[in-house]
């Protein structure tokens, strides 16, 4: 096989093999979302729930700039509209991704946001509606990165739905935003983001100058 055709069989075959993930972001205008509201990705809904224990709560789009946007509760007692941590009647927020799992989507991931002086958030599964679950609980401390929504919090196994709640108070009493939710599609999108796309556009380019030096040598 000649160096060009190796060349772009290579560059194929690398950005054929990637799978590209789908996010959905929660930050919103800085209002009052109400109990509930639904979200997309890739046209898939994904309905959210804000809970006070077991009551209905007000959702809120945050939307502050940096780590301080995100979804929270519109009753957060600091005035910060985030998901406030209380030892005794704790406030989540609940996503319910039945419908990103029939349509078979996979690598769920999470961002968090607003994790700071101590605070930590937890993400539990669930399949009750309204209800705190401690199915597999993952915890952490970190902001801005995704986190991978582990095995063990059995959503293929019925549970479908996600909670996530600040589970430790930090200097300010302690709350948190969820920020962002992430998944692959099957099959994974057809059309590479765009910097994949940088990367075939590049392969191409390498191969027409080991092309061209090849015509060179000849010459």
């Amino acid at each position: 096989m000649s160096r060009i055709r190796l060349t772009v069989f290579a560059v194929s075959l690398s950005v054929g093999s990637l799978a590209f993930a789908d996010t959905v972001s929660f930050s919103g205008p800085n209002t009052d979302l109400g109990k509930t509201y639904t979200f997309t990705l890739d046209g898939v809904a994904i309905v959210a729930s804000g809970f006070v224990g077991t009551t209905a709560s007000d959702l809120y789009g945050k939307n502050n700039g940096g780590d301080e946007s995100g979804l929270g509760l519109n009753g957060d007692p600091s005035g910060d509209h985030e998901i406030w941590y209380k030892s005794a009647n704790q406030d989540f927020v609940q996503l319910d991704v039945t419908n990103l799992l029939k349509a078979g989507f996979t690598n769920l991931q999470f961002e968090m946001g607003s994790t700071t002086q101590g605070e930590q958030w937890s993400v539990s599964g669930c399949n009750v509606s309204g209800v705190l679950c401690n199915s597999g609980t993952v915890s952490g401390k970190g902001e801005g990165s995704f986190t991978a929504v582990p095995v063990n919090l059995n959503l293929t196994k019925g549970f479908v739905y996600l909670d996530f709640y600040s589970s430790k108070g930090g200097k300010k009493g302690g709350n948190v935003l969820l920020s962002a939710l992430s998944a692959t599609p099957d099959p994974p999108a057809a059309i590479p983001e765009p910097r994949y796309g940088l990367l075939l556009v590049g392969g191409l380019f390498a191969a027409v100058v080991v092309l061209k030096d090849r015509n060179t040598d000849r010459a």
